[in-house]
């Protein structure tokens, strides 16, 4: 959690341009490194894109891609979507052993679990 001084004072002003140095410091050093979910598909390997079903208005399909993203309700697990698609040049789909296989409808359920729950509570 970064807190930002109020910025209608001499000392809010003052802390928010030594924040602001501190953070364009840390970006600079962090820029060479790979964003996490690009890591993490390469370095096991799950990276997949296929062709899926049609799109919604018939002109096309749709192009398939592993992704991965943040549980919304935990810090301690990341969810991917891999496409299981049979093309023979995109190999056999293996989930690594430190990945629990879940289906697409769990996957869409804990993607999406936190918007459900916004719109029930309103």
């Amino acid at each position: 959690m970064i807190a930002r001084g109020k910025g209608n004072t001499k000392e809010g002003r003052a802390y928010n341009k030594e924040l602001d140095a501190i953070m364009h410091n840390a970006n600079a050093k962090l820029k060479s490194l790979p964003e996490w979910n690009y890591y993490i598909t390469n370095h096991y390997g799950i990276m997949r894109t296929g062709i899926g079903g049609q799109s919604g208005r018939g002109f096309g399909f749709v192009m398939l891609s592993t992704y991965g993203g943040k549980h919304p309700q935990r810090d301690d697990c990341l969810i991917f979507a891999i496409p299981n698609n049979k093309e023979e040049r995109h190999g056999v789909v293996v989930i690594p052993d430190a990945f629990k296989k879940i289906t697409y409808g769990q996957f869409y359920d804990i993607a999406n679990a936190k918007e459900d729950e916004e719109e029930t509570a309103e």
